[in-house]
């Protein structure tokens, strides 16, 4: 998902930039059909389609948690959060918190 978003941009230095921080092809998951069964679940629970899928693929994946930076897909996850099977924060607050375990645990 994040290649074609990737491919998507018109701007040549961004899409450069943007690009290097992919990980190596071995480790991106494919999006099998049942990807997208789930994808159509998580769609019904009020998701739009590309956040569906990514949701779909990183309970696919067997994630912890998917770190996005979209606060209306944050906030919607949280709250169907019994409904999905990947915890869906942002990026600064799991590292903060993440963080203040690490150091106070």
């Amino acid at each position: 998902m994040a290649e074609i978003e990737i491919d998507a941009m018109s701007d040549a230095l961004r899409w450069q930039r943007v690009g290097e921080l992919l990980p190596d092809p071995i480790d991106i998951i494919e999006l099998t059909p049942a990807v997208f069964v789930r994808a159509e679940q998580v769609e019904g629970l009020g998701l739009a389609a590309a956040d569906a899928v990514h949701v779909a693929a990183a309970e696919a994946a067997g994630a912890d948690v998917l770190l996005t930076c979209e606060e209306k897909l944050r906030r919607q996850c949280i709250r169907r959060r019994k409904l999905l099977k990947v915890e869906v924060a942002n990026p600064v607050d799991w590292i903060r918190e993440h963080f203040d375990e690490a150091n106070n645990g």
